[in-house]
């Protein structure tokens, strides 16, 4: 079930998604090689009920049996493809968690930027405003950055129609995070800006 779920499949390490992997493959073999005996042994029947002129609930009973085979190997077969994609599922857990790791590294700094500036006293005592200054602009082109890694990452995770629809509302709702960092720079700078003015 782990890999129906892509909430379950996002907080599983990659040590058990590799395991259940590997598990989910050999149950598929194990499961083909059942259906297949049933199937062999279903025709076998068929062929035998078609030579005694046996009855049709015989026939009916049969053809039921036929299509429940065909149904498992269905699911089977919806089991195997989720099993394949783990790979691809777990680089989009990585981008996800790279892209947040990012996130959360601009919203340290901005909070840094922020506090050194509302430390400034009316003074300036040994370059503090110039140095905040230099955070602030700094900060600014780490935004910059961040906020075009997340819409490269957004970019490809829609290019690639990527199965994991959870990878991608994850990465959008980091845009939001990411514009509240942008609007407290925008405050620190007009902070800046009037004690320049006012001195």
């Amino acid at each position: 079930a782990i890999f129906e779920d892509d909430a379950k499949l996002c907080n599983a390490n990659a040590d058990e998604l590799r395991a259940a992997a590997e598990e989910t493959t050999n149950c598929e073999a194990a499961t083909n090689a059942c259906l297949t005996e049933a199937r062999k042994f279903i025709t076998a029947r068929q062929i035998e009920a078609k030579g005694k002129d046996a009855s049709v609930e015989v026939s009916a009973e049969l053809i039921k049996f036929q299509t429940r085979l065909t149904t498992a190997q269905g699911e089977v077969a919806k089991w195997k493809r989720l099993a394949s994609t783990v790979e691809q599922r777990l680089a989009a857990k990585r981008m996800v968690d790279e892209a947040k790791a990012k996130v959360a590294a601009a919203e340290e700094t901005v909070g840094n930027v922020n506090k050194q500036i509302k430390a400034l006293g009316p003074e300036d005592k040994d370059g503090d405003a110039k140095a905040a200054e230099v955070a602030a602009a700094e900060c600014q082109v780490t935004l910059k950055g961040v906020g075009r890694y997340l819409e490269t990452q957004q970019r490809t995770l829609d290019t690639q129609q990527h199965k994991s629809s959870n990878a991608r509302d994850d990465i959008a709702k980091l845009g939001p995070r990411l514009k509240e960092c942008q609007d407290k720079l925008e405050e620190c700078f007009t902070i800046m800006k009037q004690r320049a003015e006012y001195g």
